[in-house]
C-alpha cells in the first residue's frame, strides 16, 4: 500500500531524522531496528573513541606548554567511524526509498488502477 505523501514522508524520515525511521512508517519494523541498530553502533562507538581521547587532549592543553597530544591513529579510527556513518545513513535512505517504491499502489479517490471499461452493448432492439 503507497501513497505518494507516505512515501515522501518515509524516505525524508529516514534521510533528514535517523536512518530505518522511515521503515516504520512503511510497516516495516524490524528492518527499521536493523538500519537503526547498525547507526546507534557507528554513534556508540565514535562517542567511546572521542570520550576515551579526551582527558588526554584536555591534560594537554592545560599544561605550561599547551602542546596537545596528536594520535594518528585515533584521527584515523574516527574518521572511519565518520564515513562508515554516512554510508549507512545513504544506504537506509536508499533501501527506503526503494522499499516504498516496490510496494504496491493504492488506488487514490476518482482514480482506478484498473483499465477503464469498455461500455456496455446496447440492448437488443424490441419488435
Amino acid at each position: 500500500m503507497k501513497s505518494t505523501s507516505k512515501t515522501m514522508a518515509s524516505v525524508a524520515l529516514s534521510f533528514l531524522v535517523f536512518p530505518g525511521s522511515g521503515h516504520f512508517v512503511l510497516g516495516r519494523p524490524w528492518r527499521g531496528l536493523v538500519w537503526a541498530g547498525v547507526f546507534g553502533a557507528i554513534l556508540v562507538a565514535i562517542m567511546v573513541v572521542f570520550g576515551a581521547n579526551l582527558g588526554k587532549v584536555m591534560d594537554g592543553m592545560m599544561s605550561p606548554t599547551g602542546d596537545v597530544p596528536f594520535d594518528m591513529q585515533q584521527v584515523v579510527v574516527l574518521a572511519g567511524l565518520g564515513l562508515s556513518s554516512f554510508v549507512v545513513w545513504g544506504l537506509a535512505g536508499l533501501d527506503v526509498f526503494w522499499l516504498a517504491r516496490s510496494m504496491p499502489k493504492v488506488a487514490t479517490e476518482g482514480q482506478g488502477l484498473t483499465p477503464p471499461q469498455a461500455p456496455a452493448p446496447p440492448p437488443p432492439p424490441e419488435f
